[in-house]
């Protein structure tokens, strides 16, 4: 499907914006018009109810999950797709140094266990937990 466009010497067009670059607004209008008529259908659709949006939402989900599970079957199960060299064969890239600083993390940059309490938004308080009050009386 081709979506329409301006001719080249209109889509070209542009502005410069300081410390942003070049903005040409004409450029690809057909997808950048597709892409503002279905935030407007998506707006449309939340407006009438949490409901209807909601039942939208979870078709999308399910759309989009079973589009992955289809990529991975199809990656081991296609006779053109993927083969486990490619899953075998170490990386010249990737190194397994990173693995060490994960390893290293101590055990309170974990998520907690139970109920806590954090009594500021200092960027300490979202690390670092303190106990709540059934954790000191026990």
């Amino acid at each position: 499907m081709t979506l329409p466009e301006f001719s080249t010497s209109v889509a070209s067009w542009s502005f410069h914006v300081p410390f942003i670059g070049d903005v040409a607004p004409l450029k690809e209008i057909g997808t950048k018009g597709l892409a503002a008529a279905l935030i407007i259908l998506l707006t449309g659709i939340n407006y009438v109810g949490v409901r209807f949006g909601g039942l939208v939402q979870n078709i999308f989900t399910i759309a989009k999950v079973a589009a992955m599970l289809l990529l991975v079957l199809g990656a081991f199960l296609l006779p053109t797709g993927g083969a486990m060299a490619n899953l075998t064969t170490p990386s010249a890239e990737i190194h397994l140094g990173g693995l060490v600083w994960l390893l290293a993390l101590p055990p309170r940059c974990k998520a907690p266990s139970g109920p806590t309490t954090v009594g500021t938004n200092s960027p300490a308080s979202l690390v670092t937990t303190r106990p709540s009050r059934r954790e000191n009386q026990a």
